[in-house]
């Protein structure tokens, strides 16, 4: 069915701007983390992200966990508020 098909496309284009927006929220190590441990097929380990970053892995933790609460944060901002990117 087109229009359903074009309703899901138009959802995705969507969603993406959400994410693009609250991506731009994080700052570099922030936004580097969360794409590497939520955003990748196969996502880097704490780990491995501890070796790179010369951290803890609980360190990782923490600010995976803290970039994660600002995008989904950003998420709702940008929903309720109807922000364009």
């Amino acid at each position: 069915n087109p229009a359903v098909t074009a309703i899901e496309h138009a959802e995705r284009r969507s969603h993406k701007q959400v994410l693009a927006y609250a991506l731009g929220t994080l700052d570099d190590r922030e936004r580097r983390i969360f794409t590497e441990r939520r955003l990748l097929e196969d996502p880097s380990s704490l780990e491995d992200l501890a070796g790179v970053y010369k951290v803890s892995r609980a360190r990782i933790q923490q600010i995976e966990a803290a970039a994660f609460d600002k995008v989904r944060r950003a998420s709702i901002r940008a929903k309720r508020f109807k922000i364009a990117v």
